[in-house]
């Protein structure tokens, strides 16, 4: 079965919202390494 992930504008604000934080609060190659994941697993 093939399933179709449709992320609507809110989760996307979130997802950058989420990036963002981390990358200001925490590390920059983690919000990365962490958002480059997620969004490999969406268009999987």
């Amino acid at each position: 079965m093939n399933y179709q992930v449709l992320l609507t504008d809110q989760a996307h604000a979130n997802l950058e919202a989420a990036y963002a934080w981390w990358a200001d609060n925490r590390s920059q190659t983690q919000a990365a390494k962490w958002y480059n994941a997620l969004a490999g697993a969406i268009d999987s």
